[in-house]
């Protein structure tokens, strides 16, 4: 289980995971955002073997992508159409680390 929390300007404040201790916000970024269909995502760490999931904001995972690599992750163009317009957060992790941001859906 997974906790968020966000200030009233709708800013991720905190992200609690069980499975890793360290988050860092701010090194995993969505273009474009907000969007309406289609987005990627970028990370200048290479995580090697890594997973990207979606949430909603009651941090219930809707959408989960395996890479093995992160040249994989780089190129992949990610199809977010059959989401309601709203506000996510993206976790990008590996075994050590984990990446959090935002993405708007309009």
């Amino acid at each position: 289980m997974s906790a968020y929390v966000i200030s009233k300007s709708n800013e991720l404040l905190y992200l609690n995971t069980q499975d890793q201790e360290e988050v860092q916000f701010g090194e995993l970024t969505a273009y474009p955002n907000p969007s309406s269909q289609f987005v990627r995502f970028t990370s200048p760490q290479e995580l090697g073997r890594s997973v990207l999931t979606i949430h909603d904001i009651s941090g219930s995972t809707l959408k989960t992508y395996f890479f093995d690599n992160t040249e994989m992750f780089r190129n992949t163009t990610f199809n977010l159409e059959e989401l309601a317009k709203g506000s996510y957060f993206v976790k990008y992790a590996n075994s050590q680390h984990t990446y959090v941001t935002k993405l708007a859906l309009r």
